[in-house]
């Protein structure tokens, strides 16, 4: 089987003791319940490769909102347009930004408490955050996915990432950034790409409300970590220009962030036996002179940002794997391991 989790193959990954840094810094910590985390992942990837949406949506984590895929607009092309009075640096309104009370709130038997919250309330933006807080301090990471709505691994991934849980301080993820982009599937929204709306300097302001919305949210939650999922029609093949940014994980210019998307793309490679031509690499400094929101992050805020790339060539359900390992190696490099409830 190619590069995908084995609960096994996982467990036996972190019931090695030691001290200081290891190959895999989850260690120990995660030695009770690595094969259930594991066998929940499968149990997801098999999910994506049935391609049942239903399901799919029925393990999502609650919220005010319909499943994605039940809702009217659907398949509807999306018809907002920016508001004539609204202007590139015009602050988001009220009903965009992210401080209202959560739609749902619940309180696991661990201790860790899961809520959930809408933003672009009432707009074909409409779209569920998710805020998992352990009953221990420690940092704050963000999960972004569904910039681009041709690039399923990210959501998907990430909508089973909402579903984790972790041992210290909180994981913050928002699965469908775009979702008129996530409902035809397309690159694009109504105002072109996402991904480009976000100016790497703390003097202008995003350029569309949706980023403007996104990016309340960054400001927000104040995340020390954000990780952006992504995938690209081929593998990244360093400085050559062949179009492609697959199988690489791109760190912002802040330390420790080019070395930990290093170690992750190693880990990756050697844990789950990728072949040469799917290798995972550091990609490229991202140092703030993109207009993308991991180039703002780091470029405004000062923090460890990461892209993270798949390459589409790969089945779907490899893809969704990568990322989910991607993400929880990463997690453990942040000192909040997840968890399984």
């Amino acid at each position: 089987m190619l590069g995908l989790l084995s609960a096994g193959a996982a467990a036996s990954r972190h019931t090695a003791e030691g001290s200081g840094e290891s190959d895999d810094p989850r260690g120990t910590a995660r030695a009770d319940g690595t094969s259930r985390n594991a066998s929940q992942s499968n149990e997801w990837l098999d999910l994506v490769e049935s391609g049942d949406r239903a399901e799919i949506d029925h393990r999502r984590p609650s919220s005010k909102l319909d499943s994605l895929s039940s809702r009217a607009a659907i398949h509807a092309p999306s018809t907002e347009t920016e508001s004539a009075t609204s202007s590139p640096t015009a602050p988001p309104r009220s009903t965009e930004i992210s401080t209202q009370e959560p739609t749902t709130t619940e309180t696991t038997a661990s201790g860790i408490t899961r809520n959930a919250y809408t933003i672009m309330e009432g707009s074909p933006y409409e779209t569920p955050v998710y805020e998992i807080e352990a009953p221990h301090r420690g940092p704050t990471t963000m999960v972004v996915a569904g910039m681009h709505g041709d690039e399923k691994a990210g959501y998907l991934a990430a909508e089973h990432v909402a579903n984790w849980g972790v041992r210290r301080g909180t994981l913050v993820v928002l699965p469908h950034a775009n979702v008129p982009a996530v409902q035809r599937e397309g690159r694009y929204g109504r105002h072109g790409d996402l991904n480009r709306a976000f100016p790497p300097t703390g003097r202008i302001e995003p350029s569309t409300r949706l980023a403007r919305a996104l990016w309340a949210v960054v400001l927000d939650r104040d995340p020390d970590h954000l990780l952006d999922l992504h995938s690209s029609r081929a593998i990244y093949n360093g400085g050559e220009r062949n179009g492609g940014v697959g199988q690489a994980i791109f760190p912002t210019d802040v330390r420790p962030a080019p070395r930990y998307a290093a170690k992750t793309a190693r880990a990756i490679n050697s844990s789950l036996g990728l072949p040469s031509e799917l290798a995972y690499d550091r990609g490229n400094l991202l140092d703030g002179d993109r207009p993308m929101l991991a180039h703002r992050f780091g470029a405004v805020l000062n923090r460890p940002g990461f892209i993270c790339e798949t390459v589409e060539t790969a089945p779907l359900k490899h893809q969704v794997s990568w990322h989910l390992f991607t993400i929880d190696y990463l997690l453990s490099l942040f000192d909040h391991p997840p968890v399984v409830n």
